[in-house]
Parts: structure tokens; C-alpha cells; sequence
């Protein structure tokens, strides 16, 4: 495959991982107190108080604001978006870890981009 179309793979990836990140650190305080709520609700080690919301909120936004940063380190050339994929894949993991059970598939897909992200910058 060309080096070109599989460097603009990878930021399509981190970006869109990163903005579905976001998109649930945002979601995550409607969900955890909706028990009604069709997918995430309350973590099986936080439950679903006040610390369960500021925890996931905080957790969520990181990962997701990491996958971002890498994106766009990774357009600029810049060295840091390795950082950035650190931060971002190390706390993907650490939310779906704290929410496994209670989210959908494609969180799952996106847990596996980060492992293979860390898998990646540790060779």
C-alpha cells in the first residue's frame, strides 16, 4: 500500500477514535444517571455516583484529547504526537477497563487501536 494513503489511514483513525472518545466523555454524565440508558451507565469498579462521573469525564476527554493531538502531530510532522498517543492509548484503555461490560462494540475496536498504538511505539 502506499506510504501516503496508509499515513492518512492512521490520522483518520486516531482522529475519528479520538472525537468518538470526546463525543462519550460528553455523553457519559446523561448516561450514568439515565438507569434507563441503552449502552454505558455506571462503572463496574466506580458505580454511578459523583466520582464515577468526575473520574469517566476526566478519563474519557484524555483519551480522546490524546487521539486528537496525535492526529494532528502526526499532519505536522511533529515529534510529540508519539506523547500524545501514549497518553491517549494508555487512558482508552484505562475507561473501557473501568466501563468493560457496559460499552458498545466499536469501543472495544477502539481499545484495540490503542493497544496496537502501544504496541507500536514500544518496538
Amino acid at each position: 500500500m502506499d506510504p501516503n494513503v496508509t499515513g492518512w489511514l492512521v490520522k483518520g483513525a486516531f482522529a475519528m477514535h479520538g472525537i468518538g472518545m470526546l463525543g462519550a466523555a460528553g455523553y457519559l454524565p446523561f448516561s450514568i444517571r439515565n438507569p434507563k440508558a441503552d449502552f454505558v451507565g455506571a462503572s463496574w469498579l466506580l458505580g454511578s455516583g459523583m466520582a464515577a462521573v468526575v473520574v469517566g469525564v476526566a478519563v474519557w476527554a484524555i483519551a480522546g484529547a490524546g487521539f486528537v493531538a496525535a492526529a494532528v502531530g502526526l499532519y505536522q510532522g511533529a515529534e510529540w504526537w508519539r506523547t500524545a498517543a501514549w497518553v491517549g492509548s494508555l487512558a482508552t484503555l484505562l475507561a473501557v477497563g473501568l466501563w468493560v461490560g457496559k460499552v458498545p462494540f466499536g469501543v472495544y475496536v477502539g481499545a484495540a487501536l490503542a493497544a496496537g498504538t502501544i504496541g507500536y511505539l514500544v518496538r
